[in-house]
């Protein structure tokens, strides 16, 4: 009875008051900070990956249309107008991932393949959605993916 009135309201209800009231207010409080930076920090990621990929779709159009004056003018056979394809996927991929290791400022080798692996998904949907199927084989898929993804990663580095 001595010691339970004695160390009681001494030492338990401090220890009480700091760890059930101010140590749950304390990390709430970081807790949604925290949470506020990280969902700031979100939305400005997801705009400047979107602009990145806009960027080489933008990119890919104005080459794609360059393809189409060369095959008009040069008459260029299907296996030129292939390797040229292959490097709009490359060129664009990398102009993607320069700009969207520029925009972030750090680990922009995996913001490069980051941004040439989205190119390469967009593309692989738009494709699918348009034509209903894949209709390429095995092959060209990985070469398509592995333009891109090198693309991206030289970008990403240059940035």
């Amino acid at each position: 009875r001595f010691v339970r009135h004695y160390w009681g309201p001494k030492i338990i209800t401090p220890f009480f008051f700091f760890f059930f009231i101010i140590v749950p207010h304390y990390e709430y409080s970081v807790n949604n900070i925290k949470y506020e930076w990280i969902m700031e920090n979100m939305k400005d990621n997801a705009i400047r990956i979107v602009k990145a990929v806009v960027a080489s779709y933008v990119a890919s159009f104005v080459f794609i249309l360059i393809i189409a004056l060369m095959m008009y003018r040069l008459k260029l056979s299907e296996n030129q107008v292939r390797i040229g394809i292959m490097a709009v996927y490359f060129l664009s991929a990398a102009i993607g991932g320069f700009l969207l290791s520029k925009s972030m400022g750090k680990r922009r080798l995996i913001m490069g393949l980051s941004a040439g692996l989205i190119y390469f998904i967009v593309l692989t949907l738009m494709s699918l959605v348009i034509n209903k199927s894949i209709d390429r084989d095995a092959a060209e898929i990985i070469k398509a993916l592995a333009a891109c993804s090198i693309g991206g990663v030289i970008g990403g580095i240059a940035g």
